[in-house]
This record gives structure tokens, sequence and C-alpha cells, in this order.
């Protein structure tokens, strides 16, 4: 038996001298010698792993010690994560667009006549008044009939804010609110005047309170439509979309070293999973938008402007879809809902010979069954303006105003303040409820969550201007937001220096 076991062991010792042996001699093959203790860790490995990679370690050597074999470990093992980086990119780049217009206005031909207004106005009281609750509606009373009902009677009333104005002690807010049988005189106590004074006018609300007996109404609540939480729908695959607004091309304050920053941006690793490009609005400056607009133009034609902004967007990685909806420099009409931008100003960016999607102002759309609500943002102009607390214009007070949309129900709740299409469907009533509202127009940044929606305004890539100036508000240059559609955070990032 113990004849058998060092029989045993000599067999063993002569493989393992037979492979060292191997081991030093393919080395010594290519030049080089094995130290003692490189060669107690090259026989516990496949040791022509190492052979075979001793150009990595960039130098010439003699002898192979043990840190040279570990620089070739971590040079081997960089290696294999870039290649599975590489594959990975690849697959990522194969991801197909999903995109789904869901919802886009139908422009119709207006001829500014009374009955259109008329016909627009009760399609907003009809549509706002069917996204209240049904209990709600159930128990809500017309106008006609709230003001004949006796005094102290409990009422609800659901109508639109015709007019606003204060009592001569300034303690009561009156509010004149209105339906398709009549109107009404609402009295605002004390304690409930702040919250009236946040509603602007032409907004459909819903009072609650009793009758005075005298056909008004003394409001002891203020219910707005506002949107319900909702559990979002997020993509199933890893893939992020990018925002922006209000580049201005043509403009003399278009700042086009921050875009380029932008589009070199794209073209790193990080930004990899970036599938859609979205602009909501302004791409290009335009033409004759306000007075002397010419004296702060580089480019004084419409045609070269969007040549020049088919050459900065053709330098986007052409995986990446483009998304552009108009704003109110567009070569479009001003009133809202806008058309998409007529194909023939915009040939230059369909000629880029990658996928381009032209959308209305305002519309619905979702990217891997994420919906996206995307409006220019025009309307909060006069939302800054009527409803106290969002003054000065900062990253911190637009979020809060783009709430205030939200909370309307109404992408244009104050009916004068920016022009308004009357068709008879109001195409600017928030019917659905996105994962992600984004809007530009104000040239200031804001991100914030409401009710687990991302609010989003994407600033600009517009230097300040004098008109900005002279309204003191200081742009976000250079700013773009990516928004993960797997897991829906939202980056904002600053390419302006």
């Amino acid at each position: 038996m113990k004849t058998s076991i060092n029989s045993q062991n000599n067999i063993v010792l002569k493989m393992e001298r037979r492979e060292l042996e191997n081991i030093i001699r393919d080395f010594a093959e290519r030049g080089v010698s094995v130290s003692p203790e490189a060669l107690s860790f090259l026989k516990e490995v496949d040791y022509k792993i190492y052979l075979d990679n001793l150009h990595l370690l960039g130098e010439d050597v003699a002898v192979v010690l043990p840190r040279h074999l570990e620089a070739i470990k971590k040079a081997l093992e960089s290696k294999s994560k870039a290649t599975d980086a590489r594959e990975a990119l690849q697959q990522e780049e194969k991801i197909e667009s999903a995109i789904e217009i869901e919802e886009a206005p139908e422009i119709k031909a207006v001829r500014g006549e009374l009955e259109e207004f008329i016909e627009y106005f009760l399609s907003r009281y009809e549509r706002i008044f069917n996204l209240f609750g049904e209990n709600l509606r159930n128990r809500a009373r017309s106008v006609a009939e709230a003001k004949i009902a006796k005094k102290g009677d409990s009422l609800l009333v659901i109508g639109l804010i015709r007019e606003k104005i204060e009592s001569r002690d300034k303690r009561v807010l009156v509010m004149t609110i209105e339906d398709k049988t009549g109107s009404m005189p609402a009295f605002v106590p004390p304690e409930y005047k702040r919250i009236g004074e946040r509603i602007t006018l032409d907004q459909v609300i819903a009072l609650k309170g009793t009758a005075t007996g005298n056909g008004g109404l003394s409001v002891e609540r203020i219910i707005q439509p506002d949107i319900q939480e909702h559990e979002p729908n997020r993509a199933e695959k890893n893939v992020k979309a990018v925002l922006i607004s209000d580049l201005h091309i043509g403009s003399l304050y278009f700042n086009e070293k921050a875009f380029n920053s932008f589009v070199r941006w794209l073209h790193t690793s990080k930004a990899r999973l970036v599938k859609y490009l979205v602009i909501a609005g302004d791409l290009v400056d335009g033409i004759g938008v306000y007075p002397n607009q010419e004296e702060e133009l580089m480019i004084t034609d419409i045609f070269e402007q969007y040549k020049m902004a088919a050459e900065l967007l053709s330098k986007i990685p052409e995986h990446i879809t483009i998304i552009y909806a108009p704003g109110n420099h567009e070569p479009v009409r001003q009133a809202e809902p806008q058309p998409k931008v007529p194909e023939h100003y915009v040939s230059p960016l369909l000629g880029m010979g990658r996928e381009v999607l032209l959308l209305p102002n305002p519309c619905y759309i979702k990217l891997h069954g994420v919906r996206f609500l995307i409006y220019h943002g025009r309307s909060l102009n006069a939302i800054f303006k009527h409803v106290p607390g969002l003054q000065p214009i900062s990253p911190e007070t637009v979020p809060q105003a783009m709430k205030e949309l939200l909370k309307a129900r109404s992408l244009v709740p104050v009916y004068g303040e920016s022009p308004i299409a009357p068709q008879p469907y109001d195409w600017l009533v928030i019917d659905k409820v996105p994962e992600v509202f984004h809007t530009g127009h104000i040239h200031v940044y804001g991100v914030d969550e409401y009710k687990r929606v991302k609010i989003v305004n994407t600033g600009t890539f517009q230097d300040q201007t004098p008109y900005l100036e002279s309204m003191e508000v200081t742009p976000t240059t250079g700013t773009a937001a990516i928004v993960n559609l797997r897991t829906l955070d939202v980056r904002i990032m600053h390419f302006a220096k």
C-alpha cells in the first residue's frame, strides 16, 4: 500500500515538473524568464492566457514577476468590460422606435364669429364638467336652480368663472360663476379668499356653499377639477428621451456653443440609452414675430434658419428619433392649438435621412408606453401674471405655474391673454393624465413632480435677450432634461459654460 502511494506521488510530481517546464519553455521562447513566485501562480491558472497577452504590459520585460501578471489580469478585465459595454451599446442602438401619437388636434379654419366662440366655451365647460367625479356631477345644480334656492339651502354649482372683484373692505372676494343656464355671484369669505385668488378667470370649477336667498352663493369650499394621482406607465426597456425647447436658431442670441456641447454629449457612452429628442417649440427664431425683430437676427430668412437647424440637428446620432412641435416663433398660426410646421418650411429637416416626427402644439404621445403631454407653454405668461406668489420667474416657480394648469385641467385657462382659435372642440383641455408634462417658452427650466406626474420645463439655448432683460428674467441657457422611460427619473443637464 505504502509503495503504491509513493508511486502515485511520484507520478504527480513528474506531471507538475513537466507542466512547470512547459511554462518556463513557452515563456523562454518569447524571450522572457519567469520568477519562482510568478511560476507558482501560473501553474494554478491557464498560463497561456498570460503568455498570449504579454503585449498588454506595454513594456519589454526580462523576467515576469507577480506584478506583471496582475497588470495583465487587470488589462484583460478592463478589455472584457469594454467589449461587454460595446455589445450592450449595439443592442441598445437596435431598439426600434415605439411612438404612438395618442391625441393630436384636428385643426379647422375659423372665421372668428361669435357663434364659434360660444361653441368653443360650451365645449370647454362640458369637457371639464365631465372631469369632475360622478358623485360631484350628480349633486351639482344648474345656476338657474341655485339662484332660486331658499336661504341656507346647501348648494353645489359647477361653472365657469366670468369675473372676480373684491368687496369694498377687501375681505370678501366676489366671483361670478356661469353655466348654460345663467350666471350668479358667489361670495368667498376671508378664510377661502387666498384660494379664490389663485383661481384665474375662465376656469371651470365647483363651488360648494349655501344659498344667500337673493340669488347668490355663500362659498364654503372651492373645488378644482385637478388631476388624480395614478400609477404611471413605464417602459419595459432601458431607454431614455431627451427634452429641449427654445433654441431660437437664427437669433443673434442663439448659443451655438452650448448646443454643440449638448450634441457632443449625445455621442458619449453616458448618452447611449437616448432614443428620442423631443423639441417643444421655438426651434427657430422666425421672422416678424415681434416689432423690430430683424435687429436681433443673425439669419433673416426663415428657410435659411431651417437650413441651419438641419445642419445642427444632423450632427445628432442617427439612432435618435427627433420629435418636433411648434411654438410661437414657428411659421404657423399663433392661435392655439397650432398645426405642425408645414413641410415646405422644414424640408431641410425631413431631408436629413433620419426619422423626424412633426407634431402639432399641443399633443399627447406615448414613447414605449410612457405618456407625454407636449405643450410649448405660452399660457404660462398669464399664470405668472394672475396667480399670486409665482414671481419672480425661477426654476422653483416655473413648475408651480405648470401645476396650476394641471389643477385647472386646461393648458390655456385664461382667455384673451394669448391667442386661442375657437375650435368647436376644446383641444386645450387636459383630459388625460400624463406621465411627463413637457413645456418651454419661459426660458427658465424647472423640474418637479405633482401627483406622480413629472413636470419638466426645459429652459432654452438662447442667451438673455433685451426683452428678457427688461422683464428681469434670467434665462437658464443650455439646459436639457433626460428622462429614463423605465424608471421615470428626470435629470437636468447644463451645457452652457
